[in-house]
């Protein structure tokens, strides 16, 4: 992949994850690998609107994929060094204030 190709698909990832619910969904995913969107909601203490029109999103910009077992949805990382990547930044962010 060239340079530049490299860099947009960053760009990509990094408008997508740009809110503080996803860059959470995406660490959690990060730690957990596999989760369905009740759970996802229960770890953060969100509403569950929310935390679905978040995946929802995330999934559409092809950040996450999902895995149908019975009744349940799980949610999972396309990219799961993307989690690393966060937790990197926020160690670099962390270590300015």
């Amino acid at each position: 992949m060239l340079q530049e190709q490299r860099i947009e698909k960053a760009v990509h990832m990094f408008k997508a994850i740009a809110h503080p619910m996803r860059l959470q969904i995406t660490l959690l995913l990060g730690q957990k690998k596999e989760l369905t969107a009740t759970t996802i909601q229960e770890y953060l203490d969100a509403d569950q609107s929310l935390t679905s029109h978040h995946l929802v999103f995330m999934k559409n910009k092809g950040l996450l994929t999902t895995r149908r077992q019975h009744k349940n949805v799980y949610y999972s990382l396309v990219e799961p060094g993307l989690a690393n990547g966060i937790a990197v930044l926020l160690d670099v962010v962390g270590s300015t204030i």
